[in-house]
């Protein structure tokens, strides 16, 4: 099961109230000197200069201008009609996740602690989360003990003690290098170390073996498609070369294609990919 959480790419939750939403609302308005519900790229552009430097807000006004009018809807900014960046960009995702023919979750569920409670509301068999490939980091993923202090009073003890209920174990796949090098080795800092000792030992973290990889994933002479990592694919798509391909799942394709990704693949949609943890079109074949 694909787990698509809606939180990756949708704005940050204190833009995201009432507050927030007028807020933008009468800036674009303002912006909106003729009444006609277009901003020029320069008023979207002085509109985003609030927050960002001219340079960015220019580059991010011009990368919302998709069909290079030189104009963006006022309600397309604000996120109220189905061209919008926010809705344009998860429906594409979901698209590309659709068309592999796997069962998606698509879910507001912010941390692996709060998906594992969630699935076991409704299944009592065994469930496994599944982390790594490319070059994932179980002590910046998992074992960040500063990533739970604002949702658990408890820390990441607490965190764990409710990702690691039931009948419930994480499976770590290797690294893949960029040299095509397959490692399993875990790094964890600091007296985490000694949770993670424990955690192993007690089956609750398995560690996939090569044995139970996909062959072409382990050889060097065939494991390219595995190695590339997610900003690798934004920037051969910003370059324009076809290279990104090969790390991208074949059924996705055609859909990054037919929607444009290329010329899309400015400011904007980096800041939303980069925003994003567990999105990554990686052949995770096991």
């Amino acid at each position: 099961i694909l787990d698509f959480q809606i939180d990756d790419i949708v704005r940050p939750r204190n833009l995201l109230g009432t507050e927030g939403r007028l807020r933008r609302t009468r800036a674009a308005v303002q912006a909106d000197i003729d009444g006609d519900g277009l901003l020029s790229l320069d008023a979207l552009a002085n509109v985003f200069a609030q927050k960002l430097s001219q340079e960015e807000a220019k580059q991010l006004a011009k990368d919302l201008d998709v069909e290079g009018k030189g104009k963006v809807m006022v309600d397309q900014v604000l996120g109220w009609t189905d061209r919008s960046v926010n809705n344009v960009e998860f429906l594409d995702r979901f698209r590309m996740l659709e068309s592999l023919r796997l069962p998606v979750l698509l879910s507001g569920v912010g941390s692996d602690a709060e998906l594992s409670a969630y699935l076991a509301r409704y299944t009592t068999q065994a469930i496994v989360l599944a982390v790594g490939g490319g070059n994932y980091d179980l002590g910046r993923g998992i074992f960040n003990a500063k990533s739970y202090l604002q949702a658990y009073k408890g820390g990441m003890l607490e965190a764990f003690g409710k990702l690691f209920a039931g009948n419930v174990r994480l499976f770590a796949y290797p690294n893949i290098s960029s040299d095509g090098t397959v490692s399993s080795d875990v790094q964890i800092p600091g007296t985490a170390e000694n949770l993670h000792r424990y955690l192993v030992g007690e089956g609750k973290i398995v560690q996939i073996e090569t044995e139970f990889m996909n062959s072409s994933a382990v050889r060097q002479d065939t494991n390219e498609p595995y190695r590339g990592q997610s900003e690798d694919v934004v920037r051969l798509l910003k370059e324009g070369k076809n290279e990104w391909e090969k790390y991208v799942p074949r059924e996705a394709t055609p859909i990054v294609k037919q929607s444009s990704w290329f010329q899309r693949y400015g400011l904007w949609t980096l800041q939303i990919c980069t925003n994003s943890s567990t999105f990554q079109f990686q052949p995770f074949n096991i």
